[in-house]
């Protein structure tokens, strides 16, 4: 009696296991794509860039158009302009927890979301403003390129399929400008 017990528990684990897994499947590939494999080539409207622009990868973006005026005040200036210390302070609110160690303790652990994005994205903030104090790129391009990565950052924080865009700029580490074109190479759709 207790094996058949046993046997029928373990098949009901079972089918509660495989239900799950399905589940799981369907809701991460609720679209029935995978972002990294599809290119999406859109025409640029701007007439100085009449070419073809192609995508790796494309993400729901939920990054506010406005802030509130919290986030704004904690924006400090930003040679980017105000639009990037706002995003800066998203980025710092949705990539950086603290924790307890111990509950009670006063010592407090810093856990970062996705580490080589949040790494990837102040080391191209600090070229970028290297390169415009040198004068080899104009502020404007500087600042509308680290905007689109806040952004990308900003879209990816809580997404689950970004091992194939954490990978390229994992194998592109050694070269900024390539990390700069591998952002460039998603697409953000806003839902708003």
């Amino acid at each position: 009696m207790k094996t058949i017990n046993r046997l029928s528990l373990f098949i009901i684990m079972l089918g509660i296991i495989l239900n799950i897994s399905a589940q799981n499947y369907y809701a991460s590939n609720h679209r029935g794509i995978e972002n990294k494999t599809d290119i999406i080539t859109v025409k640029t409207a701007n007439e100085d860039d009449a070419r073809n622009k192609t995508y790796v990868w494309e993400f729901d973006s939920s990054v506010p158009s406005t802030f509130d005026n919290n986030t704004i005040q904690k924006a400090e200036d930003h040679e980017f302009g105000s639009k990037v210390a706002c995003l800066k302070v998203l980025m710092e609110e949705y990539y950086v927890t603290q924790e307890e160690v111990v509950p009670g303790d006063p010592m407090r652990r810093t856990i970062i979301k996705k580490p080589n994005i949040y790494n990837v994205t102040r080391k191209i903030e600090k070229h970028l403003k290297k390169e415009v104090k040198k004068g080899n790129i104009a502020l404007e391009k500087a600042t509308n390129d680290f905007t689109h990565i806040l952004e990308v950052s900003l879209t990816i924080v809580n997404e689950v399929d970004t091992e194939a865009f954490e990978g390229a700029l994992d194998q592109n580490k050694k070269n900024i400008e390539d990390q700069i074109s591998i952002f460039n190479q998603v697409k953000i759709n806003n839902i708003y």
